[in-house]
């Protein structure tokens, strides 16, 4: 068993404030979609060693998302512990039985490592499914461009794979498909209510692509096997389908590496939307990013893209409100600033429920 840094233990107000996220996170942060870790999140809430452990975390960072990360990348590094049973991606069938006592215990007796994984990473992970929810922004984008060139900045892109979105293949159901059959990513959704999204049934991209880039505070490079496992780790022990879609999407950042810019993107923006050359229209996006922003660090972007001279475009994958995941496109030019609020999704991509009228097909 590893030795134990001391702790301080959480009181008062902090002690509640831990508590309730992890009890948010089990209502409604997991959607449903993680047994385990809704399990996980109840029982945390009352246990104040494992609410100390996950305070440890960096400002801003969600402590639920990186308490399980870091005890996933543990065991996807080959921890020896009988906690692997619990776990889909890493045993079939897994232990149905009350996974808590085995966590805990894989928590102290890993503390320190553990303790080393909060105290240093980020929830970057890399939903390649999302790039579905993007391609219809993309598409209605395209189409005030009138077949001019666009130079996209993704904002956070953690290991830069959503960049490579033009390399995948799309589904929408009833036929609807764009890009090659025989690319190595195939992505497919479910379309919700009775308005069809915006494809790009004329041509795929919607727009020529004249450059891309990514802004990311620390990059993850997937040549890297301890980076590449980080991705796995964010990703949820019952999501076998997403593990296998994230390893394809790894390997075609191999064959297609993605230019990813080191820095806060608050500082690093102006001077690459600077330097995009004219008459090539600049598109900003981000997909569960800015949730990670203070309130003025929002502001604070908003005010970078409103103090453009030309048109520029984001396109944004948010959820910063009890409404859930929401796809909005935002339209700057000259100081001028309007924003549409295009579809609801879930925050994975499984499904979406276009609601703009004037954007839909």
């Amino acid at each position: 068993m590893t030795s134990h840094e001391f702790l301080p233990p959480l009181t008062g107000d902090a002690l509640a404030h831990f508590s309730r996220l992890f009890t948010n996170f089990a209502e409604t942060g997991t959607s449903g979609d993680t047994p385990l870790y809704e399990h996980l999140s109840r029982c945390i809430a009352d246990d104040p060693y494992l609410l100390a452990l996950a305070a440890q975390k960096l400002d801003s960072q969600p402590a639920p998302n990186i308490l399980f990360a870091a005890v996933h990348h543990l065991l996807l590094g080959g921890a020896d512990h009988p906690l692997r049973d619990y776990y889909a991606n890493l045993t079939d069938p897994p232990n149905a039985d009350d996974a808590f006592p085995a966590f805990r215990d894989f928590c102290q007796t890993f503390h320190a490592p553990l303790l080393e994984l909060i105290r240093t990473h980020r929830t970057q992970t890399n939903e390649v499914n999302r790039c579905i929810l993007l391609l219809p922004g993309f598409t209605a984008i395209g189409k005030r461009l009138n077949g001019g060139e666009a130079h996209l900045i993704e904002l956070g892109p953690s290991a830069g794979l959503n960049l490579n979105w033009p390399y995948y293949f799309y589904d929408y159901g009833d036929g609807m498909t764009f890009g090659s059959r025989n690319a190595p990513v195939g992505l497919a959704v479910t379309q919700k209510g009775s308005l069809i999204p915006p494809l790009p049934v004329d041509r795929f991209p919607p727009f020529e692509v004249a450059g891309s880039q990514g802004i990311e505070l620390h990059p993850l490079d997937v040549t890297r096997p301890e980076d590449a496992r980080w991705l796995q780790a964010l990703v949820w022990p019952e999501h076998r389908a997403r593990f296998d879609l994230l390893a394809r999407a790894i390997a075609v950042a191999a064959a297609h590496p993605p230019t990813i810019v080191a820095g806060n993107a608050l500082e690093r923006l102006p001077s690459l939307l600077a330097d995009i050359p004219p008459g090539v229209t600049p598109i900003v996006y981000h997909t569960f990013v800015t949730y990670q922003f203070t309130v003025a660090e929002r502001q604070e972007l908003l005010d970078v893209l409103t103090a453009g001279t030309r048109p520029l475009y984001r396109l944004s994958i948010e959820w910063l409100t009890e409404e859930g995941t929401v796809i909005e496109l935002d339209s700057f030019d000259a100081g001028g600033h309007s924003s549409i609020k295009l579809a609801r999704c879930h925050p994975h991509g499984r499904w979406l429920e276009w609601l703009d009228k004037e954007t839909a097909a």
